[in-house]
């Protein structure tokens, strides 16, 4: 049984608005900041990029939700102050900005999980627990997140994430919109693996290549700001050594950070001693090889989300297909000394219903089970 007390959606806007907006012009500082993210950049695009990252790097999130200021964002200028605040907050300033830098900009109200559920519920004053900044630029609405940090590529790139639905904090809001998010065609993590030895039963060199886009470059950018450079090695290397208990790093890693295309590249280099398996009376040598970021790509759930959109299942002649939301295919290629394995795999839907969950786990398990391939030669 649902219950409220507002007869639509913009009731709750405007109530929302008399909140959020404070109705007087940008302060002189608000003013000043945004003069000069202007004098770097003319087109609007670049310039909503360089509004947004400069309140997601230099304004931390703080929340201090105390009495008013738990549903009141303070002003522009105070968060610009004192530097910290929590995303009403960020979002205010982040739209100030933005609106003197003639970019059309406004508040939502979002819900961070439950946000594609909102048009199956009654309008309600607590149907949202986040706030964002919806912008036009180019005939094109963008969402965009002050509270995130280290997003790095186009407007298209910085997305506010999966969030469904969204309350526009406008005049003319009667209902709410539709968050579309843009969907980056490349793999999150793709990983390039080169093994390399003068003969079979001989040391193998190893060489691996891992590339981050997205959320995924986010995280890396995260870690490189957190960790240790020991601790870096420790956390980025973990696949590549629970693939193989006998790896010697060399060096440290080399990481390139192309944030136009918001893509980071790890590249380690090391050494297998003895990865190869005694002879046997079948196999002169043979040794095991395991692609260490497979698992890392298998979706983390959460339940109570709701099922995948309806999708023909195109099913690989690899054991790992074996759910509708999973689709994976292997290929070899040889030539000469040189075999070439690649491993394509991807997630069919975002969301899963309660019931699958188990099934999930099971795929997962499988496809770690299953993934591991021998090079050998006979006797």
């Amino acid at each position: 049984i649902q219950i409220s007390d507002v007869h639509d959606w913009g009731g709750v806007a405007a109530w929302a608005r008399a909140l959020f907006e404070s109705g007087g012009p940008s302060s002189r500082e608000v003013q000043a900041l945004a003069a000069g993210l202007a004098a770097n950049t003319s087109r609007p695009a670049d310039r909503a990029r360089a509004a947004l990252r400069w309140v997601q790097d230099n304004v931390r999130y703080v929340s201090l939700s105390f009495g008013e200021s738990s549903h009141r964002p303070a002003l522009p200028e105070v968060t610009l102050r004192r530097r910290f605040g929590d995303c009403k907050d960020k979002s205010t300033l982040l739209v100030a900005l933005l609106r003197e830098l003639g970019v059309e900009a406004d508040l939502a109200l979002v819900h961070s999980s439950r946000g594609a559920a909102l048009m199956s519920k009654l309008p309600t004053y607590g149907a949202f627990d986040h706030v964002v900044v919806s912008v036009l630029v180019d005939q094109r609405r963008y969402w965009l997140d002050a509270t995130r940090s280290y997003q790095r590529g186009e407007l298209r790139d910085v997305s506010a994430g999966d969030l469904g639905f969204a309350l526009l904090l406008r005049a003319d809001t009667r209902g709410l919109t539709a968050v579309d998010r843009y969907r980056d065609p490349r793999p999150e993590i793709e990983a390039r693996i080169t093994y390399s030895a003068e003969r079979m039963g001989s040391p193998v060199a190893l060489r691996a290549e891992v590339s981050y886009v997205g959320n995924r470059a986010e995280l890396v950018r995260g870690l490189r700001a957190s960790l240790s450079p020991t601790e870096l090695t420790d956390t980025l290397a973990a696949p590549l050594r629970r693939a193989h208990d006998d790896l010697e790093l060399v060096g440290d890693p080399e990481v390139t950070d192309d944030e136009s295309s918001n893509q980071v590249i790890v590249t380690w280099q090391g050494k297998l001693a003895d990865p190869w398996s005694k002879p046997d009376a079948l196999y002169e040598a043979s040794m095991t090889i395991s692609p260490p970021w497979l698992a890392a790509v298998v979706p983390s759930v959460k339940p109570g989300r709701t099922a995948p959109r309806e999708s023909k299942t195109k099913r690989s002649d690899t054991a790992f297909a074996r759910l509708d939301v999973h689709d994976a295919v292997e290929r070899w290629k040889t030539a000469g000394s040189r075999i070439t394995w690649t491993i394509d795999y991807q997630t069919k839907g975002e969301r899963l219903a309660p019931h699958e969950l188990g099934a999930l786990r099971e795929t997962a398990r499988a496809v770690d089970a299953e993934a591991p391939r021998t090079v050998f030669r006979k006797r």
